[in-house]
């Protein structure tokens, strides 16, 4: 598994850690999600602040709006070589946005941080959570994934 991550915009932010909780969140959440493992596979992570992210949303989601996470799935088979990569897509994420929301909500940085990144993951592996059914499947594999993690429930109201 591949990370390619880029940061744009970020200026408050430890980047060394940041790189380290979001390579452990990747790796753990392919561990558990990957379904063909004879594959080389890639994503691409931005990190970057609340305007950005605004725009990309704007111009990509048509939502006028500061959101937390971004997926762009790509699913592109690669054939380089003779050694066919798998290109997931991408995943923008407002490290801004998400250090407000774990102070609203009373939540570790690098727990929500986690979070989001398992779940623009998830939602690059085809996860939705469009309707009741899918959002129990999809958020019951990210308590799961997150446990591993050592991470509680993002679900609960209050999780520190």
């Amino acid at each position: 598994m591949k990370i390619k991550l880029k940061f744009y915009k970020i200026f408050n932010f430890d980047k060394e850690q940041i790189k380290f909780i979001i390579s452990k969140t990747i790796l753990e959440a392919f561990k558990d999600l990957a379904t063909n493992n004879n594959l080389d596979y890639e994503v691409s992570i931005l990190a970057t602040d609340n305007n950005y992210i605004k725009q990309l949303n704007e111009k990509y989601r048509k939502s006028n709006k500061i959101t937390n996470v971004l997926s762009f799935q790509q699913n592109l088979i690669i054939d380089d070589n003779q050694v066919k990569k798998v290109f997931l897509g991408d995943i923008v994420i407002s490290l801004e946005k998400v250090k407000t929301e774990s102070i609203m909500q009373s939540k570790k940085f690098k727990d929500h941080l986690s979070h989001l990144i398992l779940h623009g993951f998830m939602h690059l592996l085809g996860y939705e959570h469009d309707n009741k059914k899918n959002a129990k499947i999809m958020e019951e594999k990210e308590i799961s994934i997150l446990s591993k993690l050592s991470i509680g429930n993002p679900y609960f109201e209050k999780n520190k």
